[in-house]
């Protein structure tokens, strides 16, 4: 998907657990989009979005996870899409998202 993404001409910065993801958002508060699964070693896409949220609290954060819990926070994750999604249903929501919160 990241691939996909940069193709498409935007910039991704890739993490490979809840932990490290939150950390580079730390480092680097200049994110347009939060883009997690429910899934990770360390920190969960929940956990890590809930932290995020304390800080940047109109960032988009969209849960992209085959194993989506039943009670999600709209407070939290502004969108929840399942897996698998086709590149389309990606561009769309990133697009969408952006849009809406360059507004």
């Amino acid at each position: 998907m990241a691939k996909f993404l940069r193709e498409k001409g935007f910039g991704v910065v890739e993490a490979s657990d809840g932990l490290e993801a939150l950390i580079k958002i730390f480092e680097q508060p200049s994110y347009d989009l939060l883009w997690t699964d429910f899934d990770m070693p360390k920190m969960n896409g929940i956990e890590l979005a809930t932290k995020v949220r304390t800080i940047w609290r109109d960032l988009p954060i969209v849960l992209y996870s085959g194993n989506v819990p039943e009670k999600i926070d709209p407070k939290i994750i502004t969108i929840v899409l399942n897996k698998p999604a086709h590149n389309h249903q990606i561009l769309e929501t990133v697009e969408g998202l952006l849009k809406i919160h360059s507004n």
